[in-house]
């Protein structure tokens, strides 16, 4: 029997199957489409999301940070307070902080350093210019949602943090 003698049988079409696989392809292209959007804007570290600058009225301290990090790049913390008539300014973090972060450096060095309730009190000696800027770079040692705080001793704020694996 020759081929174009042979009955045609006719092809085997599961359209539910075809029906759950297109809409299974798209949800995935939004999915991806999404990631790449939220990386972009930076919800996954570095970007317009992820900058951030605390303040509170009635406490002269301002700090600039980055609200998503990563477990493997160091991070700085701009802290910045007003002159005033102190001989020193002090910086307290909590234990938060000190269990989250391992500090790589500090601008300008502390004239004095010591710990308080598992936290950390940094000292520096005040100066007469316009204001007190200290920066700290630090590395997360592990991932996950830490509330730190960051003050003086008239008060702290609340940075809230999430760190990725």
């Amino acid at each position: 029997m020759r081929e174009a003698d042979r009955p045609q049988r006719p092809v085997f079409e599961d359209v539910h199957f075809q029906d759950i696989s297109w809409t299974l392809q798209r949800v995935g292209w939004i999915a991806v489409a999404l990631i790449a959007v939220l990386a972009l804007t930076g919800v996954f570290s570095h970007g317009f999301f992820s900058n951030a600058v605390a303040r509170q009225d009635g406490l002269p301290l301002s700090i600039k940070y980055e609200r998503f990090q990563r477990m493997t790049a160091s991070y700085r913390f701009d802290i910045a307070t007003p002159a005033s008539a102190e001989e020193e300014v002090r910086l307290i973090f909590n234990k938060a902080f000190s269990d989250l972060y391992e500090i790589d450096s500090i601008q300008p060095q502390p004239a004095r350093s010591n710990s308080i309730n598992g936290g950390l009190v940094l000292a520096f000696d005040a100066v007469d210019r316009g204001g007190f800027n200290a920066v700290v770079w630090a590395r997360p040692r592990s991932f996950g949602y830490a509330p730190l705080e960051i003050g003086t001793p008239r008060g702290a704020l609340t940075l809230p943090v999430f760190v990725y694996p």
